[in-house]
């Protein structure tokens, strides 16, 4: 019966303190104080790895995706328009998917919708009425999508304005 290696006995012993340390951090427990050296150099490896993130990212809470629909009136040609959150650019759109996103944090919601607005105003001068329409996008838990339920847009929000 041959040994091991020394090198595959590093390895293991390496990955069983990473996982034991992604445990660590998956259930937000520290095994050192944090202003003692073990504990800052546990604190870092958990940055750097990921390991300390507590796999926030897969829980229940995680907030929908936002998108602002914004619909003008133009009393001159009797019309609605319509302007969704697609922009000239990749950096554009990821611009107005993050000012989109700021509706789903608490705060003054009417202020961000002035704000989108007033933008839309300067993009469409002959505009005289607008909405803006905050929707969320729904997933339906794996029960409601077993009943046939689908994911959809969901209007969470409308504030009205109007052009003096």
């Amino acid at each position: 019966m041959s040994r091991p290696s020394r090198g595959l006995l590093l390895i293991k012993i390496a990955a069983v303190l990473h996982l034991a340390l992604t445990a660590c951090g998956a259930a937000k427990y520290a095994p050192f104080p944090v202003d003692a050296w073990a504990g800052r150099a546990v604190e870092c490896y958990q940055s750097y790895t990921g390991a300390g993130t507590s796999y926030g990212f897969f829980a229940p809470g995680v907030a929908a995706q936002r998108r602002v629909v914004w619909h003008g009136y133009n009393a001159q040609t009797n019309e609605w328009q319509g302007d969704s959150e697609s922009g000239p650019s990749r950096e554009a759109e990821l611009r107005i998917s993050t000012a989109a996103g700021l509706f789903s944090q608490e705060g003054p919601h009417d202020v961000l919708a002035a704000s989108w607005t007033a933008w839309m105003f300067g993009k469409h001068p002959e505009t005289s009425v607008s909405i803006i329409e905050v929707q969320a996008y729904v997933i339906p838990t794996m029960g409601e999508y077993r009943a046939g339920g689908q994911p959809r847009w969901l209007v969470v929000g409308a504030y009205s304005f109007a052009r003096r």
